[in-house]
């Protein structure tokens, strides 16, 4: 069954004992002089002082009870014999102690208001927030995010009933900055003088409300159904030996967080689900398309347990190039690896005694070369917004992890019209060029 790409409220917890990758929520030690430092991100604040402290408390709390235990196993009176409650409260209190200062998050408290998209240097803007600031502004115009003479506007973002304000290029920054690379809520908050509630509320809208308008509806292949033959001919002409393919198709796996502990009381969730016994990790799967302009259609999430195989089926796009088939009689084709079935409207690379021939090898050889590009789209994803592989936050149920996903493959695309991508420039440089923002946006219909 297909996964929502939404998710529920409650925290996921990580990877659990006996694989390596330590304990909780996948939280990883290094020990500094004696302190152990975690480096997980959600506690890049906390200080070895405070570790010190929880250390030094506990170790006193222990050794005074195992002294007392001593104490009666000998046969000695122990330290408080009239009040033996005396010990368990003493006790008490030196673990209070020791876990008093224990490492806690310190929580940003912002003062004065929110960052502005002009309070931000125009220098370094793209190397933060992946745009320059000319397209971030053009990109919030289509979107609706701009009033009649150019102004941001004040988006009302609701989250369950929690109701809150926040400026429109304030929220754009706040989704670019989450996504382009792994950061804490009060990394964000501190960037943009925001508090936790504002940061929460604002990226899960604008995500959701991105997702619904453009990213789940630019899904659907037949909205290019002009450009293919176009795409064949750019494929032909780098030497595709098919001369009605028109993009290539593969599966994808995104790691996931494993799907475990709090999560469960909110959302019905099983962890054998995810579990992908060819990877041995838990995560969700995708069908990703490239076409031959370089922009990328992704279909799902699925739970990550499913083969790439049925999933072609599901995600509708031979479905729709049927269609298109029975309504103009041109076929039109896809090639992937041969994790998926042939078809009339799906080829892949040969195996088996036609790949051990002569023209089978050639043809690998060729088809292969060219295949590549979908995977340096998917590098290209993962290195423009780190945060969709960065699987360790990436917690089924406390967040919508799919549509993440989803959307970062939107903006990529949006990335790709202004700055073109690997793909494009190989096959479709000029096609790319000439296609502009707001003719992308109206194919999502």
């Amino acid at each position: 069954t297909m996964l929502p790409a939404g998710g529920g409220r409650g925290r996921g917890r990580g990877r659990g004992r006996g694989r390596g990758r330590g304990r909780g929520r996948g939280a990883r030690w290094q020990v500094r002089g004696g302190v152990p430092i975690p480096t997980h991100p959600r506690f890049y604040l906390l200080h070895a002082e405070r570790w010190r402290m929880y250390r030094t408390g506990m170790w006193f709390a222990l050794a005074f009870l195992w002294r007392e235990v001593q104490q009666m196993a000998a046969g000695l009176p122990p330290f408080f014999p009239n009040d033996p409650m005396q010990v368990a409260l003493i006790s008490m209190v030196m673990l209070a102690g020791g876990l008093a200062g224990a490492p806690r998050i310190q929580q940003w408290r912002p003062s004065g208001p929110p960052k502005r998209l002009a309070d931000f240097d125009s220098l370094f803007f793209r190397e933060q927030f992946r745009f320059r600031k000319h397209n971030l502004l053009e990109m919030m115009a289509e979107f609706g995010y701009l009033d009649a003479a150019g102004n941001p506007i004040l988006l009302r973002c609701d989250q369950y009933a929690n109701v809150q304000l926040i400026w429109s290029d304030t929220a754009m920054l706040l989704l670019l900055l989450r996504l382009a690379r792994p950061t804490t809520h009060n990394e964000a908050c501190r960037a943009l003088n925001i508090n936790r509630s504002l940061s929460s509320t604002a990226f899960n809208w604008v995500v959701n409300d991105l997702y619904t308008r453009y990213a789940a509806k630019l899904n659907d292949v037949r909205a290019w159904e002009a450009d293919f033959p176009a795409f064949a001919q750019m494929l032909v002409d780098r030497g595709c030996v098919h001369p009605n393919c028109i993009g290539f198709l593969d599966g994808h796996f995104q790691e996931i967080c494993r799907p475990l502990g709090d999560t469960a009381l909110h959302v019905s969730i099983h962890s054998d689900e995810f579990y992908n016994g060819y990877a041995k990790k838990f995560g969700l799967k995708y069908i990703v398309l490239v076409l031959a302009n370089g922009l990328v259609i992704a279909y799902g999430p699925w739970t990550g347990k499913n083969h790439d195989s049925p999933l072609l089926d599901e995600c509708g796009v031979i479905a729709q190039l049927r269609e298109v088939l029975h309504r103009t009689g041109q076929a039109w084709l896809l090639f992937g690896d041969s994790a998926f079935a042939p078809s009339p409207f799906f080829q892949r690379m040969l195996r088996g005694a036609a790949r051990r021939q002569p023209g089978g090898r050639l043809y690998n050889k060729k088809m292969g070369s060219i295949r590549t590009s979908i995977e340096n789209v998917f590098a290209e994803v993962y290195n423009q917004f780190r945060a969709v592989g960065f699987h360790r936050e990436l917690m089924v149920g406390s967040m919508a992890v799919g549509k993440e996903f989803v959307v970062a493959t939107f903006l990529h695309n949006c990335q790709a019209l202004f700055y073109g991508n690997q793909a494009s420039g190989r096959f479709g440089q000029e096609h790319l060029a000439a296609l502009t923002l707001r003719g992308f946006l109206s194919r999502a219909v």
